[in-house]
């Protein structure tokens, strides 16, 4: 599990950079507005995430129920990180403080998720989605 948590943050670490270029290009170059620039950037973030993380930090194949799962889990934790980011200045933080408390229990939060739920299947299916096949226990 180790493992695939520190994929799974290189992998976080590697969106953030693609959201970054993605807004910033779109707002920069195309003239986007800064609203819609980011939220075209969390969607192509997302959608390199999935595909990275399916395959690297945990292993498995795309399948519809994955990707599915993937997206709900998305979709809770971009709702953890608006309330929490809500009660952090609600709280008086500053700024910077309640990015890093919304990251300190977002992202361990998402990755759990992903780890018990998204993909728990993932160690009974080949990479052609059959399950393997098991050796013959009697000699």
């Amino acid at each position: 599990m180790k493992r695939r948590a520190l994929r799974f943050a290189i992998t976080g670490l590697g969106n953030t950079a693609v959201h970054a270029i993605v807004a910033v290009t779109l707002i920069n170059a195309l003239g986007v507005a800064a609203g819609l620039a980011n939220a075209c950037a969390f969607l192509t973030a997302t959608a390199v995430s999935y595909v990275i993380n399916t395959f690297w930090s945990f292993g498995a194949r795309p399948t519809r129920d994955n990707a599915l799962k993937f997206g709900v889990v998305t979709a809770a934790g971009f709702a953890m990180a608006a309330y929490l980011g809500d009660t952090a200045s609600a709280w008086g933080w500053p700024p910077l403080v309640g990015v890093l408390f919304v990251s300190a229990l977002v992202a361990p939060t998402n990755f759990l998720m992903h780890h018990f739920w998204t993909y728990r299947d993932r160690r009974t299916q080949s990479p052609t989605g059959e399950s393997p096949s098991r050796p013959n226990s009697t000699h």
